[in-house]
Protein backbone atom coordinates (compact mmCIF):
# COMPACT_ATOMS: atom_id res chain seq x y z
CA UNK A 1 0.00 0.00 0.00
CA UNK A 2 1.44 3.73 -0.76
CA UNK A 3 -0.18 6.40 0.76
CA UNK A 4 0.88 9.98 0.28
CA UNK A 5 -1.07 13.15 2.27
CA UNK A 6 -0.67 16.76 1.92
CA UNK A 7 -1.86 19.26 3.98
CA UNK A 8 -1.00 22.75 3.71
CA UNK A 9 -1.83 26.06 4.79
CA UNK A 10 -1.18 29.26 7.66
CA UNK A 11 0.19 28.63 11.05
CA UNK A 12 1.57 31.73 13.29
CA UNK A 13 0.91 33.76 9.75
CA UNK A 14 3.02 31.71 7.93
CA UNK A 15 2.89 29.47 5.02
CA UNK A 16 3.47 25.99 6.71
CA UNK A 17 3.22 22.43 4.66
CA UNK A 18 2.92 18.67 6.05
CA UNK A 19 3.72 15.68 4.19
CA UNK A 20 2.76 11.82 5.04
CA UNK A 21 4.56 8.96 3.44
CA UNK A 22 3.30 5.48 4.33
CA UNK A 23 4.78 2.43 1.99
CA UNK A 24 3.52 -0.70 3.56
CA UNK A 25 3.69 -4.39 2.30
CA UNK A 26 1.87 -8.00 2.75
CA UNK A 27 2.99 -9.74 6.15
CA UNK A 28 4.01 -13.44 5.88
CA UNK A 29 4.41 -14.36 8.92
CA UNK A 30 0.97 -12.94 10.34
CA UNK A 31 -0.55 -13.67 6.74
CA UNK A 32 -1.95 -10.19 6.31
CA UNK A 33 -2.09 -7.68 3.75
CA UNK A 34 -1.13 -4.16 3.44
CA UNK A 35 -4.74 -2.74 3.58
CA UNK A 36 -5.99 -4.83 6.78
CA UNK A 37 -2.41 -3.54 8.43
CA UNK A 38 -3.05 -0.11 7.74
CA UNK A 39 -7.08 0.39 8.42
CA UNK A 40 -7.59 -2.06 11.07
CA UNK A 41 -4.71 -1.60 13.23
CA UNK A 42 -5.67 2.07 13.44
CA UNK A 43 -9.62 1.23 13.99
CA UNK A 44 -8.48 -1.22 16.56
CA UNK A 45 -5.84 1.58 18.15
CA UNK A 46 -9.10 4.14 17.83
CA UNK A 47 -11.32 1.48 19.83
CA UNK A 48 -8.68 1.61 22.62
CA UNK A 49 -8.13 4.88 22.83
CA UNK A 50 -12.27 4.96 23.45
CA UNK A 51 -11.84 2.01 26.26
CA UNK A 52 -8.85 4.03 28.20
CA UNK A 53 -11.43 7.37 27.86
CA UNK A 54 -8.04 9.02 26.21
CA UNK A 55 -11.14 9.89 23.25
CA UNK A 56 -13.70 11.43 25.35
CA UNK A 57 -15.76 12.86 22.28
CA UNK A 58 -18.70 11.08 22.25
CA UNK A 59 -21.24 9.52 19.24
CA UNK A 60 -20.00 10.20 15.62
CA UNK A 61 -16.65 11.32 15.67
CA UNK A 62 -14.83 12.36 12.68
CA UNK A 63 -11.65 11.05 12.00
CA UNK A 64 -10.28 14.30 10.60
CA UNK A 65 -11.05 15.64 14.26
CA UNK A 66 -9.05 12.83 15.87
CA UNK A 67 -6.55 13.78 13.67
CA UNK A 68 -6.37 17.27 14.17
CA UNK A 69 -5.20 16.56 17.95
CA UNK A 70 -1.64 16.43 18.15
CA UNK A 71 -1.65 14.51 21.18
CA UNK A 72 -3.99 11.67 19.71
CA UNK A 73 -2.38 12.24 16.37
CA UNK A 74 1.15 11.10 18.10
CA UNK A 75 -0.39 8.16 19.87
CA UNK A 76 -1.76 6.75 16.71
CA UNK A 77 1.53 7.26 14.97
CA UNK A 78 3.40 5.78 17.75
CA UNK A 79 1.11 2.67 18.20
CA UNK A 80 1.24 2.31 14.23
CA UNK A 81 5.38 1.98 14.69
CA UNK A 82 4.42 -1.10 16.99
CA UNK A 83 3.08 -2.80 14.35
CA UNK A 84 5.92 -1.99 12.15
CA UNK A 85 3.46 0.25 10.17
CA UNK A 86 5.80 3.19 9.74
CA UNK A 87 3.99 6.89 8.44
CA UNK A 88 7.09 9.74 7.72
CA UNK A 89 6.60 13.36 8.11
CA UNK A 90 7.93 16.27 6.33
CA UNK A 91 7.03 20.04 7.17
CA UNK A 92 8.10 22.34 4.93
CA UNK A 93 7.92 26.03 6.29
CA UNK A 94 6.39 27.62 9.27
Amino acid sequence: MVLKVEVSGIKNRRHIAYSYHLLDFYDEKKKTTAMARTTAYTASIVAHLILKKTLKDKGLVPVEKIGADPELFKMIIGELQKHHVNVAEEVTGG
